[in-house]
């Protein structure tokens, strides 16, 4: 595992469960979610997330959304128990190395790629794109060049490659 993907998966976090869950997130997302994809035709029927934790994306996607099969990626453990708990099916471990074979409606990566390895993000581009038959939604934080940021405590190197704040691909066009 990369060093990004060890500090996910360890004590900082399992830590940050306890910061990434509130009823404000939670109306944030449903508002986010409810103007990015209301442009979408059909309402899809499976559902993606990469780097999910305890699933504050999953939950505001089913108000949205109630009849969506949830699944996940996520690294840490502690935060896949939760998910489980929430009836999401979750793979276990790292974007680039967990093996899944089934296509989803719609993939989402929020608020993850900066958590990526520079080294490891076009094998994730990569992955979003084959586990997706329909749509790819993708929200995340920019800057034209790598940043290091300090973050409670940590420096965390943030790649110059990361996307949009908003952008939604068909991405079987």
């Amino acid at each position: 595992m990369s060093e990004q993907e060890d500090f996910w998966a360890g004590s900082f976090g399992t830590d940050y469960i306890s910061r990434n869950k509130s009823s404000d997130l939670l109306a944030s997302n449903t508002h986010f979610f409810a103007k990015a994809l209301n442009f979408i035709p059909t309402s899809p029927e499976t559902f993606m997330e990469i780097g999910a934790n305890i699933g504050m994306n999953v939950d505001a996607l089913r108000h949205l959304f109630p009849r969506l099969k949830m699944s996940a990626i996520e690294i840490n453990e502690d935060a896949c128990q939760i998910l489980k708990d929430k009836s999401v099916s979750v793979y276990s471990g790292s974007v680039t190395s967990v093996e899944c074979n089934q296509e989803f409606d719609l993939v989402l990566s929020k608020g993850v790629l900066i958590h990526i390895s520079p080294d490891l993000l076009d094998k994730t581009y990569e992955k979003i794109y084959k586990l997706s038959n329909q749509w790819i939604l993708i929200a995340e934080y920019y800057n034209p060049s790598p940043v290091g940021i300090h973050y409670r405590g940590y420096k965390i190197n943030c790649s110059r490659e990361i996307l949009l704040a908003r952008c939604l691909i068909n991405s079987r066009i």
